[in-house]
């Protein structure tokens, strides 16, 4: 027959087990959010891109314009402005993308720190306790 085994050292085992998953998660979370911010600051770096174009076409439509005013060059500035806008909005929400991924992270890089501290103060205080005994 196998020995009896200790229920309180069987559920501490399992509590190491799960705050090991559990710091394994929040690690994860933070290398998740890195990750992100860099898609997220890479989207916002192509947006200021098009929305750089957008006004340098708009520029040479309005020079163009005014050397020669066609209906061609004016429907030309209409959808160029059109686009000017939609970069606008887009990099907008990218900036936006952004500040949330770096708040995210932020939350995430907390969340490891206060575990820590929280794990650090836990074994203090079983020691502690242990040498009361």
């Amino acid at each position: 027959m196998a020995a009896p085994k200790d229920p309180v050292v069987e559920i501490k085992k399992e509590i190491a087990a799960l705050e090991a998953k559990l710091d394994k998660a929040r690690l994860k979370a933070v290398k998740d959010a890195e990750t992100a911010l860099a898609k997220t600051q890479k989207a916002s770096e192509s947006c200021k891109t098009k929305h750089a174009a957008a006004k340098a076409k708009i520029k040479d439509l309005k020079a163009r314009l005014k050397a020669k005013k066609t209906s061609v060059v004016e429907r030309q500035l209409a959808t160029a402005e059109k686009a000017l806008l939609t970069a606008a909005d887009a990099e907008a929400k990218a900036k936006g993308a952004v500040i949330a991924a770096k708040a995210e992270i932020a939350t995430a890089k907390a969340e490891v720190k206060q575990a820590a501290a929280l794990r650090k103060a836990a074994a203090a205080a079983e020691k502690a306790f242990n040498q009361k005994k």
